[in-house]
């Protein structure tokens, strides 16, 4: 997870994992792979991290401490020095400069000069009292609740999505930063990240239940089962297809190939980037919350193909990990991307032979038995 996190791709559902191993044909490996191979291998194996960043995402699910509680009240009352009017041009350039469409949101929009604007002044003033609010309220947390899922409800009228948090929250960890220097040292990241969890955890649980649910329902019929609608159950020849090809693609150890994966994702819809911790790092692939959740996505994928014999096994996991994203704003239709992208992932990277019509109709209906379960029961 990150600093800017605020939907449930930051949460990891523990599935078994699966260890680094050469099976068959190895995804991507020779010179003589296409240009597009290439590229998305370049693209995942330049990257780098260090041993610190990896411990972030399992620290970020541990409870808030009265010692994030003060690094949190400390590294406020520094950032509140530079005043809030210097506060709120620098988070808006840096909200901008991240999601340059959310501009259109506010209702200085319009006015040549955002930075000078007197209704950027009183929007600024507005976020930051009620990031004080939550300051001052840490202690008793519970108490904030309703706080803030009152003001997310306000949000949806706004025409606030889920993904708009996390844009906000890489925002206001770089004007942190930039406000306190060296005093947002790692700890100090950890603690605002629980708080901003928190914090939108709440504001996007009150929005996605406000929902009207015949657009939510609609939703889940007409993008999910729109291109992913076959409804026969997998053969056990279909089961071996899939598990033979699953074997060669899996070649490369998981977080590559992961990354890889997610790549397309993005490729198909680039806002699905705000939907994963990156920690603010410019290049995506190099975020250290980004490869372990990466990682998580194909030990569930490679979970869900090694019992597709006994689906029953994967199923009630499956509906878990949906009702979480679902819960914190995931859409039905960021599924179909997944699995369109997993689609062409296999398409590109396995031969002929091992991704033919066949095998490609047969991942097309593990790909539907998987976001039926996600989905079901999730988005009425």
């Amino acid at each position: 997870s990150s600093p800017m996190c605020a939907t449930a791709c930051a949460r990891v559902c523990q599935f078994p994992a699966r260890a680094p191993h050469a099976m068959g044909a190895k995804m991507c490996c020779s010179a003589s792979d296409t240009g597009d191979r290439i590229e998305a291998r370049l693209s995942v194996t330049d990257v780098s991290t260090t041993s610190s960043e990896e411990h972030v995402s399992l620290r970020l699910r541990e409870p808030l401490t009265k010692a994030d509680i003060v690094v949190v009240e400390r590294t406020w009352s520094r950032a509140l020095e530079a005043g809030t009017e210097t506060l709120t041009v620098t988070l808006f350039k840096h909200l901008f400069a991240v999601a340059p469409d959310v501009l259109g949101l506010y209702s200085f929009k319009d006015e040549p000069n955002t930075s000078t604007s007197s209704r950027l002044q009183s929007h600024g003033a507005r976020v930051f009292a009620a990031i004080g609010t939550a300051v001052n309220g840490l202690a008793n947390f519970p108490g904030l609740l309703p706080v803030f899922k009152e003001l997310g409800l306000r949000h949806v009228g706004y025409g606030v999505l889920p993904w708009h948090y996390t844009a906000f929250g890489h925002a206001l960890m770089s004007t942190l930063r930039s406000s306190v220097g060296s005093m947002f040292n790692a700890a100090a990241a950890i603690a605002w990240s629980k708080v901003w969890h928190m914090l939108t955890d709440a504001m996007i649980q009150a929005a996605v239940l406000c929902r009207p649910q015949e657009s939510v329902k609609k939703e889940a019929s007409t993008h999910v089962l729109g291109d992913f609608g076959m409804h026969e159950p997998l053969t056990e020849e279909e089961i071996k297809l899939v598990q033979t090809s699953w074997a060669a693609a899996a070649g490369l150890d998981s977080e590559t190939l992961g990354l890889i994966l997610l790549r397309r994702v993005f490729e198909l819809d680039p806002q699905t980037k705000q939907l994963i911790p990156l920690q603010g790092e410019p290049n995506h692939f190099a975020s250290a919350s980004l490869r372990a959740h990466a990682a998580t996505v194909i030990d569930t994928i490679a979970f869900v193909v090694s019992k597709l014999d006994t689906p029953e096994e994967f199923t009630p996991q499956l509906q878990d990990l949906g009702k979480l994203h679902a819960g914190n704003g995931v859409m039905a239709s960021h599924y179909e991307i997944i699995g369109k992208a997993l689609l062409k992932m296999l398409e590109f990277g396995l031969s002929p032979n091992l991704f033919n019509p066949e095998i490609k109709a047969a991942w097309t209906k593990v790909c539907q038995l998987a976001l039926t379960a996600l989905v079901t029961n999730n988005y009425e």
